[in-house]
């Protein structure tokens, strides 16, 4: 029982994390617009953005080299794939830049989404991935638009205000669940 707690406490913690990251960047962003303008936002925070054909189960990286940021992305997945992609790598931009700087080779320090970060059993992963949420599913924005009587068993109602946000309709979802509206 103990180390399901630490878990659940780590799992906390990194996502807490994630969403302060989130938010400290968004205070530069006051007056947007859905759907979130990632793409100006990762430039912005000085990233250079590169689209490319990936394996499949490959969406993205996040990584420096001579001294610029780098973040690519799988041009092959949904546009939500992608625009979460650039969220997540971001992320990892942001909060986890003394990792990336510390690689030798790219191709050694490249940031991933495997079954580990899908899973959710990685601080890192959890964290970037719960920035993603933030920055592209803002709190107050989900809180104005979505009503406290969501229905998310309603698939129709869900993929309209995933659409709204530019994201899948399961990010959506696991955004509402994240924020207890419901």
């Amino acid at each position: 029982m103990k180390i399901l707690d630490m878990t659940f406490a780590q799992i906390s913690k990194a996502r807490r994390s994630g969403e302060a990251a989130a938010h400290k960047v968004m205070d530069r962003w006051p007056s947007l617009t859905l759907p979130v303008p990632i793409k100006e936002i990762a430039v912005a925070e000085g990233c250079r953005l590169q689209a490319m054909i990936l394996e499949d189960d490959l969406s993205g990286m996040a990584f420096i080299k001579g001294g610029q940021k780098n973040i690519v992305y799988n041009v092959l997945h949904h546009n939500n794939r992608q625009r979460f992609t650039i969220a997540h790598e971001l992320g990892h931009h942001i909060m986890h830049e003394r990792m990336l700087k510390n690689t030798v080779h790219v191709d050694k320090g490249v940031l991933r989404r495997d079954n580990i970060s899908s899973g959710g059993f990685d601080d890192i992963e959890i964290s970037a991935n719960a920035f993603a949420a933030s920055v592209l599913m803002p709190e107050r924005f989900v809180r104005k638009v979505c009503p406290a009587t969501l229905d998310l068993e309603d698939d129709a109602l869900v993929q309209k205000f995933a659409k709204m946000f530019g994201v899948s309709g399961a990010a959506f979802t696991n955004r509402i669940l994240n924020l207890s509206i419901i």
